[in-house]
């Protein structure tokens, strides 16, 4: 089986080994299948590129996954905490709403 992990990223430095440490043990228990990774880093300020090219080295090193990409940009987008990460009803509610829909 061949599988992609993609993962889009901004501002998740405190958390890149530990991401890492969960892709490797996850490719670890299915030895028959076939890895690839592919990050995507945008606009961060923190480390964040930093860290998980570092942490994308050590994966590579590995051995458990066949390819893996890494890019990053800076676009100037403007951020959005996560929904869970916040107390605005009013945008629960709707997208609450719109998932009901």
């Amino acid at each position: 089986m061949n599988i992609l992990i993609c993962t889009i990223v901004r501002d998740r430095a405190p958390i890149a080994n530990y991401w890492a440490s969960k892709i490797q043990e996850i490719a670890s228990k299915m030895p028959n299948s076939s890895f690839s990774i592919s990050v995507y880093e945008n606009d961060s300020i923190d480390t964040s590129a930093i860290v998980f090219k570092n942490c994308l080295k050590n994966l590579r090193e590995s051995g458990y996954f066949d390819q893996i990409v890494f890019s990053s940009e800076n676009l100037g987008t403007t951020y959005y905490d996560a929904i869970n990460s916040r107390n605005d009803v009013s945008v629960t509610k709707r997208l609450q709403n719109l998932s009901n829909a």
